[in-house]
Formats: structure tokens, sequence, C-alpha cells
């Protein structure tokens, strides 16, 4: 991978992985709109009329946001009638690893290491039947060499699903 693009990459993981932090935060029963309205003490009236709307129009966001129908945009401008910002992101769902920190990292060396394993049991069918198999040692090796030069090289269809992987 040229030198360039690995740089850019480590620095877009390290953003995204501060924001990682945040994947801990549930969002509100009641949602972020009306539960941070009411923990500024505001109405929904006095907010429908910060964002220059009728007085339903609190109510309204509110009840889109909690169906998912809101827009980024509505999300945007509500944050903004009160005062704060909104902040929205991607974070790891799963790590690859049980007991592992969630990482973008972590999403990437299990991609590699199931790309990798994928490989050598589609090479190891053509070896069997030329009575040339690995044993379980010499499969792993494989398999670690494998998820290696994939990290290094990162190519582009790392994240192409594999026939076991198709949804």
């Amino acid at each position: 991978m040229p030198r360039q693009r690995r740089i850019i990459r480590e620095q877009t993981r390290q953003q995204l992985d501060a924001a990682a932090a945040l994947a801990s935060v549930q969002p509100p029963k009641l949602g972020w709109i009306r539960t941070t309205r009411l923990a500024l003490g505001m109405t929904g009236a006095a907010l429908s009329q910060r964002l220059g709307g009728t007085r339903s129009l609190a109510a309204n966001l509110e009840r889109s946001e909690q169906d998912g129908r809101i827009e980024l945009k509505s999300l945007r401008q509500a944050a903004a009638a009160m005062n704060c910002r909104l902040v929205y992101g991607f974070v790891p769902a799963a790590s690859g690893k049980p007991g592992a920190p969630l990482s973008f990292e972590a999403l990437v060396e299990a991609q590699a290491e199931r790309v990798a394993r994928r490989r050598v049991r589609n090479a190891a069918v053509h070896m069997a039947l030329e009575a040339q198999q690995l044993d379980a040692r010499e499969t792993e090796r494989e398999v670690r060499r494998l998820k290696d030069e994939l990290l290094r090289e990162l190519p582009r269809n790392l994240w192409a699903p594999g026939d076991d992987e198709r949804r």
C-alpha cells in the first residue's frame, strides 16, 4: 500500500476510534430532542417558536425521531435551537474478537482473518485432491501469513462478500 494512503487511513482510523468511545451511549427512550428539551426545562411550544414553526412542530419532530423518520437536517436544527450541536457517527458494533475493545483496526483484522481462512480452506480442497494437504499447524501458519499480507496491502476486495458471507 502506498505510504500516503497508509497515513490517511491511519489518521482516519484514529478519528473514528475516538468516536468509538460513544459506543456505550444509548439513545434515550424519549429520543434526544425531547430528553434534551426536558433537561433544559424548555417547553415544546418554546422549542417550536425557536425553530420558527407552529406550536406542534416540536411534538412532530419528537415523534418522527422516535419513529426513526427524522432527517439529520431537522435534528441539527433542533439541536441548534437548544444551543447544542448534533454529533453523529459510526462506531464498531463488534470487535471481531471476544473481550477485545471496539476499534476499526479490530474490525479490519477480523475481516482479514476471515478472508485468509476462506482462501486457505479453498486451497485445501484442491490440495486434498492432489494428496498435498497441510496439517493443522501448517494451516494456521498459512492463515497468519495471508492475514498479515492482507493487512499490509489492504486490497480493494478485502470486504467483498465471499461465498460463505453473502447475505
